[in-house]
């Protein structure tokens, strides 16, 4: 197949501009895009009724054990590269980092998820030669508008249309839609809004049933010759029955109490629990760790669809941070060609130390062993290298006869380096007298300690390899 020579195009087609979006109509640039999410706009883009839903307590309580598992990580900064400058752009941006609270900003910007987009406004400083944060305020989403552009602008009493806001000074998080054509983004309100909908108003009716059959209805009835007197003493009786323990009526009439007979429609409390569940899978994508009697087998399968939404959420946040307030920061501050340093979250679990020992005795005993650095990082401080080290199993899977081949394999390096030196000694002395005296001298510094170490393992062997034949 010919090779085509026409180059690719390098300008956006299917752009949200001058009215080629046919989902919205035409929309200038300077004027608010309306977003796409069809409950909000049907609320009047009214986001005070998404932040309603936060009133609901299993709402509530899910949003927040989504929110702070991403919270209570610890987070870490890793150089963009291997350079001088690119490791000093890393330290700089970690130092002001932990000058200002970042969980507590990721925490409220994590609200993007909830609602579709959020907003942190940076205040820089200035220190020295360098342009500092001094903290970022996470605003109200509502406040907020996109235009034609998707520039975010500032909904102001002065200004219904909102002001164009100065880059690199406001952070916008948007997250859940699935095109690239709404900033706003499709939080989880949009998909808790119903099931709290029915949720709140199956409560409603079930307290009106609770209300109507929670007491059994009063029954009173009189004899057809009664007088209208005794008939309003009756009724009266009967209200009487709501707060007294105790009541007294004439000869001849009568009272009962009238139970309902069929409550098989109103089980209420099924739809409630249905939602909350529902609730629970939308919010964590599982049920069972908020659920009672799920098995364990249950829960750690439905954990680990949880800690998958977590590392998401993390990594979608982390990836915002990187595009915008940090690299902000890098450019700012670094020449040209600085790689960026990256903020994420450590969302892996800890080593179990038992299975790292394991691993470790086996690649020693493979003949690999750990830097001290790797010892250090490992296991902590408070180590160091003996001076007398065990054995190692040098003679490992070694057998009694073939001992003194290995011992001789082991130690022939070691003699051929005592023969070299006193070899070349020899040759440097004028005469047997000189060389005899020399050799007294060089004789301390001929490396005896890996040699004994050998003999050493050798005659253990050896020892038990008699006892075993014995």
């Amino acid at each position: 197949m010919a090779r085509s020579r026409r180059r690719p195009i390098n300008r956006e087609i299917a752009t949200t501009r001058d009215g080629r979006d046919i989902t919205r109509g035409y929309v200038p640039d300077n004027l608010p895009l309306p977003p796409q999410d069809r409950i909000l706009r049907g609320l009047g883009n009214n986001y005070e009724k998404y932040e309603e839903l936060l009133t609901d307590d299993q709402v509530q309580s899910t949003i927040q054990q989504r929110r702070r598992a991403i919270i209570s990580k610890e987070w870490e900064i890793l150089p963009g590269g291997t350079s001088r400058q690119d490791k000093k752009a890393r330290d700089f941006v970690a130092e002001i980092l932990e000058g200002i609270p970042v969980d507590q900003i990721h925490n409220k910007m994590w609200s993007g998820f909830f609602y579709g987009y959020s907003v942190g406004e940076v205040l820089w400083k200035r220190d020295g030669a360098y342009d500092g944060i001094e903290a970022i305020k996470v605003r109200k989403q509502q406040r907020f508008v996109f235009d034609g552009l998707q520039r975010i602008r500032l909904l102001t009493s002065q200004n219904y249309l909102g002001e164009i806001l100065p880059d690199r000074k406001f952070w916008a998080f948007s997250t859940g839609a699935d095109n690239d054509d709404d900033p706003y983004g499709l939080g989880l309100a949009h998909h808790l809004y119903w099931l709290v909908y029915f949720k709140k108003n199956g409560l409603k009716y079930w307290l009106k049933f609770l209300e109507k059959y929670g007491n059994p209805t009063k029954w009173g009835r009189y004899d057809p010759s009664a007088s209208e007197k005794t008939k309003q003493e009756l009724l009266a009786t009967l209200q009487a029955l709501t707060n007294d323990s105790g009541i007294i009526t004439p000869k001849g009439v009568e009272i009962a109490l009238l139970e309902a007979t069929q409550r098989a429609g109103a089980d209420y409390s099924k739809l409630h629990e249905v939602c909350d569940n529902a609730i629970a899978k939308v919010v964590l994508s599982q049920t069972m760790t908020t659920e009672n009697g799920s098995s364990r087998s249950q829960a750690e399968v439905h954990q680990g669809v949880a800690d998958d939404v977590i590392k998401g959420d993390a990594d979608l946040l982390c990836a915002s941070f990187n595009e915008t307030v940090i690299r902000w920061l890098v450019e700012y501050n670094f020449p040209e060609g600085t790689k960026l340093p990256k903020f994420w979250r450590k969302l892996e679990s800890p080593e179990d130390l038992n299975s790292r020992i394991t691993r470790d005795k086996t690649l020693f005993d493979m003949g690999f062993s750990l830097m001290p650095e790797a010892v250090k990082d490992t296991y902590g401080e408070g180590y160091e290298r003996r001076q007398n080290p065990p054995l190692t199993p040098l003679f490992a899977e070694t057998s009694t006869t073939d001992l003194q081949t290995a011992t001789a394999q082991k130690s022939t390096p070691i003699i051929t380096g005592w023969i070299d030196q006193v070899r070349d000694l020899l040759t440097q002395s004028p005469d047997l007298t000189t060389f005899a005296e020399k050799i007294e001298q060089i004789y301390p510094d001929l490396n005896r300690d890996e040699y004994a170490n050998i003999m050493a393992q050798a005659r253990a062997i050896a020892h038990l390899g008699g006892m075993s034949d014995v």
